[in-house]
C-alpha cells in the first residue's frame, strides 16, 4: 500500500487487528487465575472499571455513562455478585470501592497478562519506536483535543498506561485509550441526535439489517436488561418520528431513519479522527507498515 492509499480508518482497523492480537496472547494467561478466583475475564473488566474510578467510588451510573444501552440493574446486579465473593465492598452511601483482596486481585492480572505480553517480538524491532511515538502521540492529542467529544473514557483508560520501556503492553494500552476515545466519539455523535440510549440500540440494529420486527428487537436487545415493554414503546416512538415503518411483524428502516443513524456514525468519525491530523502522510505509512508486522 503506498503513502496516498493509506487511510486512517485503514490504520485503525490494523490497530484494532494488533488489539486483538495481544488479547489472544494475554487471555489464556490469566485463564488459570480466573478460574481460581471465580470470576469471569468480564467480571475483571468490571473490577478494572472500579479501580479506574477512583478516588471516586463506584455507582451503576458511573458505569452507564460508557455504556448508556443496558439498565442499571444490570450493573447493580454484577457489582452485587462481586461483592458477595469478597472482591468488592458496598458502603453506607450504597456505593461499591474493592477491597484488599479485590485489588490485589485485579493487579495480579494486570500483571500476568503484561507478563505474556512482553513474550511478543516485533521483527524489525525499529517499528517499535515508531508505534510507540505515534501511538504515544495520537494518544496525547485525543487526551487534549477540545471537545465534542468529553475525553472521560480515554481519561480513565490512560490511568493503567504502564511505562514505555514495557513497549508491547504499552502499545496495547495506548490502542485501548484510543479505543476509548472512540466510544467518547460515539456517546458525543448519539447526544447530538437527541435519540434516547435505548432509540438508538434499536435504529441500529434495522440500520445493520440486524431485525425486521418488534421480537427481533427484543430477542435481540434482552440481554440489555430493559423489559419488552420498553422496547415496544421505542419502536413507536421511532415510528413516530417515521425513522420505521410497517408493523410489528414486518418492520423497516426509513430514508429518514438511515439518514439519521449515518449522520451519528459520520459524527463519530469526525470526532474520532481530528487528532489524527497530527500524522503526516508518511508516518501514517511507517505507522501501518509496522502494525502489519505486529498483527500477523
Amino acid at each position: 500500500m503506498n503513502q496516498k492509499d493509506v487511510t486512517n480508518i485503514a490504520i485503525w482497523e490494523e490497530m484494532k487487528a494488533v488489539w486483538q492480537k495481544l488479547k489472544s496472547v494475554y487471555r489464556p494467561a490469566i485463564s488459570t487465575e480466573l478460574s481460581e478466583s471465580r470470576i469471569s475475564r468480564s467480571d475483571w473488566g468490571l473490577l478494572l472499571a472500579v479501580l479506574k474510578f477512583e478516588p471516586e467510588e463506584t455507582t451503576p451510573g458511573h458505569l452507564m455513562i460508557r455504556n448508556p444501552f443496558t439498565a442499571a440493574e444490570v450493573y447493580r446486579e454484577r457489582l452485587e455478585e462481586l461483592t458477595s465473593v469478597g472482591y468488592l465492598s458496598k458502603t453506607q452511601a450504597g456505593k461499591y470501592v474493592l477491597t484488599s483482596e479485590g485489588r490485589t486481585l485485579t493487579e495480579r492480572l494486570m500483571i500476568i497478562a503484561r507478563d505474556a505480553m512482553d513474550g511478543v517480538i516485533l521483527n524489525p524491532n525499529e517499528g517499535i519506536d515508531v508505534l510507540l511515538n505515534s501511538l504515544t502521540r495520537l494518544v496525547q492529542t485525543s487526551l487534549e483535543t477540545p471537545s465534542p467529544p468529553n475525553n472521560w473514557s480515554i481519561g480513565l483508560s490512560y490511568k493503567l498506561m504502564p511505562p514505555a520501556d514495557r513497549p508491547i503492553p504499552y502499545i496495547e494500552q495506548a490502542i485501548t485509550c484510543i479505543a476509548a476515545y472512540y466510544d467518547d466519539s460515539y456517546l458525543a455523535a448519539w447526544r447530538k441526535s437527541r435519540l434516547s440510549a435505548t432509540a438508538l440500540d434499536t435504529l441500529t440494529l434495522f440500520w445493520r439489517g440486524e431485525a425486521n420486527s418488534y421480537d427481533s428487537v427484543c430477542d435481540r436487545l434482552t440481554q440489555r436488561g430493559h423489559s419488552c415493554d420498553v422496547y415496544a414503546g421505542i419502536v413507536d416512538d421511532l415510528r413516530t418520528l417515521e425513522y420505521l415503518k410497517g408493523t410489528n411483524d414486518d418492520l423497516w428502516i426509513t430514508p429518514t431513519g438511515r439518514l439519521v443513524r449515518n449522520q451519528i456514525e459520520d459524527d463519530t468519525e469526525n470526532y474520532f479522527y481530528n487528532p489524527w491530523k497530527i500524522l503526516e502522510d508518511d508516518e501514517k505509512t511507517r505507522l501501518y507498515g509496522f502494525l502489519q508486522e505486529l498483527s500477523t
